[in-house]
């Protein structure tokens, strides 16, 4: 949802981010993958890949697994081109409007997934391009 991914971008905060600016919607990767939102920080790369409350179950199990080969993708980018300081860790987060299906809930041990519900409140406005 795109509501959802604006909301998440202007509020760090709901993935637990303490960082002030607003994330990048639609940074495309090395593997041409276009991720939802992502932060760069200096010590921390957190990629947002977001599902709405209208998602299917198929599309949030598509979701689970974007986030292990952009996880993988940005893993490799550090190495790839390093700053040169210490290299920022990376951080993947699935936001989901409704929570987590029942039946994918095995999967989070399994691929080490960090998934957060989100709700985007009823007087949010989506900020003006300046």
């Amino acid at each position: 949802s795109d509501l959802l991914k604006e909301y998440v971008a202007a509020h760090p905060d709901v993935i637990g981010l303490k960082y002030k600016g607003s994330g990048h919607k639609e940074r495309t990767i090395l593997s041409g993958d276009r991720l939802d939102v992502f932060f760069e920080l200096p010590e921390q790369w957190v990629c947002v890949e977001v599902k709405g409350k209208q998602s299917p179950k198929d599309d949030i199990l598509r979701g689970i697994f974007q986030c292990v080969k952009y996880k993988a993708v940005l893993e490799a980018r550090r190495q790839y081109q390093p700053s040169g300081g210490t290299l920022p860790s990376v951080r993947v987060v699935l936001v989901l409007e409704t929570g987590l299906p029942h039946e994918f809930e095995f999967l989070k041990p399994l691929l080490n997934l960090e998934v957060i519900s989100v709700n985007v409140p009823e007087d949010f406005v989506v900020p003006s391009k300046h």
